[in-house]
C-alpha cells in the first residue's frame, strides 16, 4: 500500500510542475502578443525593443489590386 501512497503523490508532483510550466508559457504569450485589432494597419506594427522604436513592415504578396477572386468578372 506504501507504493500506491507513494505513486499518487509523484503523479500529484509532477501534475503541478507541469501545470507550472504551461502557466508561464501561457503567461509569456500573453505578454509577447500585440493587439491587432487597435493597430491602424495590420501590415506596419511599431515594436520597441531596448527603449527604442522600430517600424516593421510586413510585405505583402498581393499587389495594388485589392479586388477578391469572387468580386472578378471572369468571361
Amino acid at each position: 500500500m506504501g507504493n500506491v501512497k507513494k505513486s499518487i503523490v509523484e503523479r500529484a508532483r509532477h501534475q503541478r510542475q507541469h501545470d507550472r510550466r504551461v502557466n508561464n508559457r501561457l503567461m509569456q504569450t500573453q505578454k509577447s502578443t500585440i493587439d491587432m485589432g487597435k493597430a491602424l494597419h495590420a501590415d506596419l506594427v511599431v515594436k520597441e525593443s531596448n527603449g527604442t522604436e522600430s517600424k516593421v513592415q510586413v510585405d505583402n504578396s498581393r499587389s495594388g489590386n485589392d479586388t477578391d477572386a469572387d468580386d472578378a468578372d471572369i468571361r
